[in-house]
């Protein structure tokens, strides 16, 4: 079966989501196998736009069904998927948030997606791969297995050329500093799984990257750090065991730029602290649950130089520190 330009408008007429082509090879025979196989699931140039509405309803509400028929679909009997062959090419989406004060837009082109085996059937693994591209050089690949029943997947995932400043430009209401430049890479091996008495994840050999990183008050915009180049190297995480184990930090040519003000604060503590929501005021937050804390252990930890500026306020008189360290 072959479906081609298929659009769905939301009710302003903007294009809600839709494709070129949908090609699909449905194994009638599987209809006497109780498992519904499909042979081939071709996607050509899908789109999708999801939107948060100014009372943090999705837009498309109105299309999911109610807790009864939930209740009701759980209750009947499934019949298990198989999807030997699964096709996206050049997906695009659209994300856009209009809860905040501040609106957010973020756009994903080039999604591409190929899946072998996809099936919902009991302890059956099938082989993921996953590709994506944002623009400005950001991109996504993914490679891995996974099953859904019971819910186990294990692989690896790779994000670089991430702009800091669009993930800026999404928190920047909760936050008291501004992200004006910076490129994020992350690698690394995972496992999850939920087959036991408590789900676990895990990551093996996990890396982080983050380049010409600057970060300004938001206010005056005046930039107070500034890192050329940071990496985190053999990051071994263990949920279950709250564990992080990391065989090196670097940091090479830091720059920090700190101002002190009458009261001995310093702006770098306040700067990096949450900003408290609208309407909270002055109550007495809830006491924190008590857990295990998190055991971390550090390999090597090596910062090539840094240069610290710091300056004092007092009154009108202004006094400038500047330190140059090598550690």
């Amino acid at each position: 079966m072959t479906l081609q330009n298929f659009v769905l408008h939301e009710r302003d007429n903007s294009r809600f989501v839709g494709f070129d082509e949908l090609y699909l090879n449905f194994q009638t025979s599987s209809l006497f196998r109780r498992t519904y196989t499909f042979a081939q699931f071709r996607l050509t140039v899908p789109y999708g736009c999801v939107k948060i509405l100014h009372d943090k309803t999705f837009n498309f509400q109105d299309l999911l069904p109610s807790a009864k028929e939930n209740e009701q679909s759980r209750q009947g009997s499934s019949v298990p998927l198989l999807i030997q062959r699964l096709v996206i090419d050049r997906g695009q989406a659209t994300f856009e948030d209009f809860s905040r004060k501040t609106p957010y837009k973020a756009q994903i082109d080039d999604v591409s997606v190929s899946l072998l085996n996809f099936t919902t059937q009991p302890n059956r693994e099938g082989l993921y791969e996953l590709e994506a591209t944002a623009g400005e050089g950001q991109a996504l690949k993914y490679r891995g297995s996974i099953s859904m029943s019971p819910l186990y997947s294990k692989g690896r995932l790779e994000l670089s050329g991430i702009r800091l400043r669009n993930l800026w430009s999404y928190l920047q209401d909760q936050l008291l500093f501004e992200i004006k430049d910076g490129q994020l890479d992350v690698s690394g091996n995972y496992e999850f799984d939920a087959t036991g008495e408590k789900p676990n994840f895990l990551v093996h050999q996990g890396k982080i990257t983050v380049r010409s990183l600057t970060v300004a008050q938001k206010e005056d915009k005046e930039e107070v750090l500034m890192v050329p180049h940071f990496t985190v190297t053999g990051a071994d995480i263990d949920y279950g065991k709250k564990q992080i184990k990391i065989e090196d930090i670097q940091s090479n040519s830091s720059k920090v730029n700190g101002i002190r003000d009458e009261k001995g604060g310093m702006n770098l503590l306040t700067m990096f602290q949450p900003k408290p929501a609208e309407g909270q005021g002055k109550e007495q937050p809830n006491e924190p649950q008590k857990s295990d804390p998190w055991r971390i252990s550090i390999g090597k930890f090596e910062i090539a130089i840094m240069q610290f500026i710091s300056r004092i306020l007092a009154h009108s008189l202004r006094q400038t520190l500047m330190y140059h360290q090598l550690i």
